[in-house]
């Protein structure tokens, strides 16, 4: 084989291995608060299922970016960081990974 098609097959999965490795990036599970009132159930595919006390669960994209976890809500962004087994988000709002 020469040496150019090696590099080429090299190269090549260096690349796939960098986009499979960014489909796995993000969070998966479930965060409440304290009172139940908010909850969210990350889903490894970019959706999260949000569940509000009294309303229909709605599904939307987040991205994770370092530690931080943007959820988009249609006209703005929720912005969490991540600490741990902890979402931390403005406002003091707070939620733990579900057990």
């Amino acid at each position: 084989m020469a040496d150019g098609t090696r590099l080429g097959i090299g190269a090549g999965m260096m690349i796939l291995a960098s986009l499979l490795a960014a489909c796995d990036a993000g969070i998966s599970g479930k965060f409440k608060d304290d009172s139940g009132m908010l909850g969210l159930d990350f889903q490894r595919n970019g959706k999260v299922v949000m569940l509000e006390m009294g309303r229909q669960p709605k599904t939307r994209d987040y991205v994770v970016k370092g530690e931080t976890v943007r959820i988009n809500m249609g006209d703005g962004n929720m912005e969490f960081r991540m600490d741990q087994d902890r979402l931390v988000g403005a406002l003091g709002i707070t939620l733990q990974r579900a057990k």
